[in-house]
């Protein structure tokens, strides 16, 4: 959400009570509610942070999802680094499009994932 949005939206303000701290920097901002928002890249560093939540959004392109490489890259950073981080009670909620059906999505989303994360697929 940008700035603006946060600074300028009354209808923000009103519907969740909230508005921007003194605290806006690339990648951050606190609000005055005391929530942290970071965001993050795939395959950054995580480490250190213990987040209530985490949403990952198009995590890979297309063309990332062709490469065997690539897939292997974001599998070992999402299972080894990104799984690690949620606070105990913390959620992790994952969207994208199934591009390809060696995606690192369509990957996660066999048998054993649905048993064990709640997932929904919308056809578009």
């Amino acid at each position: 959400m940008r700035k603006q949005e946060f600074m300028n939206n009354e209808r923000i303000k009103e519907v969740y009570g909230i508005e921007p701290s003194d605290v806006w920097k690339e990648g951050e901002i606190v609000l005055n509610n005391g929530v942290r928002i970071v965001a993050r890249g795939k395959g950054s560093q995580v480490t250190g942070m213990r987040p209530d939540l985490i949403i990952v959004d198009d995590i890979e392109t297309e063309a990332q999802a062709k490469s065997e490489v690539e897939r292997a890259s974001l599998n070992e950073w999402f299972y080894k680094t990104l799984m690690n981080r949620p606070s105990p009670e913390g959620r992790i909620i994952m969207i994208g499009s199934l591009s390809s059906k060696l995606s690192f999505l369509t990957g996660f989303l066999n048998e054993t994932a649905r048993k064990v994360w709640d997932t929904r697929i919308y056809k578009t």
